[in-house]
């Protein structure tokens, strides 16, 4: 009974140790451990910036990780050989938190400072009120072999917008009435089209555009007026090229046909995280 006594103390002393060792450990200000949050929490107290505690963090680790790396080699070296691979594996994750910190980082800072205006484009059609609907059947008809399909085909009359109008109507009415029906019968009010100022942050683009089943967005000048619109992959893509990564204009439309995400991150997440962690003010959040 004695011997299994010593032998379950000396067990405890030794979980005791390993506990007290990881505890520490857990205490390094390096992504993604329990350090940094507290580092970044001490200079958001002290600066009342919580993006300048996080550069800090993200500064800390990325010096402590090459630190690591440094001396996982002297001590391999020295002859201490697993140890000192133990020490350069452990710098190069931190190197790799740290590269993906600071991309999560310049990502966020895109979405808050970059306008809606910098990225969007007129890829809407104009058509007048008094045209025939045949009229609406050759532009859908040019655009699709031109496989550049209008997002909306716009309706004015003789320069005031007046509403949007939909290729639905050619599957409803007969091909022998198109020159006799014309686009102010099916007009609907542009009001009802997803929309944003032209002045607001993206990151509020990609919660409409979350929102919005048309996935995309008709951008607005302050006086109301469409300008153009925007939609996910528009957003994608000027995060890509801030990053230094232009992708050619076959694959963009490629990509854009498919639906596909090149920039292989969920923006709306991003967003998410940003209003949770108060990134975001309280006084902007209203949509």
């Amino acid at each position: 009974r004695e011997d299994m006594s010593l032998i379950l103390i000396n067990l405890l002393n030794q979980l005791g140790a390993l506990n007290f060792f990881f505890a520490l450990f857990n205490l390094i200000p390096s992504f993604p451990l329990d350090g940094a949050i507290i580092l970044k929490s001490i200079v958001w107290l002290c600066s009342g910036s919580q993006k300048k505690g996080i550069k800090v963090a993200i500064k800390t680790g990325h010096f402590i990780s090459l630190f690591s790396i440094f001396l996982g080699v002297v001590l391999f070296l020295q002859g201490l050989g697993i140890f000192g691979l133990w020490m350069i594996v452990l710098g190069w994750l931190g190197l790799v938190s740290s590269r993906s910190n600071n991309q999560i980082l310049f990502l966020q800072e895109c979405l808050l400072e970059l306008k809606v205006n910098s990225l969007c484009e007129k890829r809407f059609r104009i058509l007048e009120e008094n045209e025939s609907i045949r009229r609406l059947s050759k532009l859908c008809s040019i655009s699709s072999s031109m496989n550049d399909r209008p997002e909306w085909v716009l309706v004015c009359n003789k320069g005031r917008w007046v509403g949007y109008i939909t290729d639905e109507i050619l599957k409803t009415v007969p091909v022998q009435y198109w020159d006799k029906k014309y686009i102010s019968d099916y007009v609907h009010p542009i009001a009802e089209l997803p929309s944003i100022n032209q002045k607001e942050p993206l990151w509020k683009a990609v919660v409409r555009i979350e929102k919005s089943k048309s996935l995309r967005l008709l951008v607005i000048d302050n006086a109301g007026l469409p300008i153009g619109i925007i939609d996910k992959l528009d957003l994608e893509m000027i995060i890509l090229n801030k990053l230094g990564i232009h992708l050619p204009k076959k694959y963009i439309d490629q990509v854009r046909e498919k639906n596909i995400n090149p920039l292989g991150i969920s923006l709306f997440q991003v967003v998410e995280r940003m209003i949770d962690s108060d990134l975001i003010d309280q006084s902007s959040r209203i949509m």
